[in-house]
């Protein structure tokens, strides 16, 4: 039992975990530790839920430069400019 409890992962590396992956991809490992973790931490479990459906609402809402007036564009390369 001492044994697992050394090879597991507390409630804040699961975290950072769950967190670096909404960044890039984990390794094996991390991804196994994290799959564990989660299985037993029902804390956690709901952290790594709401972390995926707030990264997922920020990839929706986030503006792209192709959603942009003209007129917003060039207003940007004007404040760009006189910041020069």
């Amino acid at each position: 039992m001492n044994f697992l409890k050394t090879m597991m992962l507390n409630c804040e590396q699961a975290t950072f975990l769950v967190t670096k992956r909404e960044q890039k991809k984990l390794s094996f490992k991390e991804r196994f530790d994290l799959m564990l973790h989660l299985s037993m931490c029902k804390f956690c479990s709901l952290f790594a839920k709401q972390s995926a459906f707030i990264a997922r609402q920020l990839k929706q809402k986030q503006p792209t430069a192709s959603g942009l007036s003209e007129a917003e564009k060039e207003r940007m390369v004007q404040v760009i400019q006189e910041k020069q």
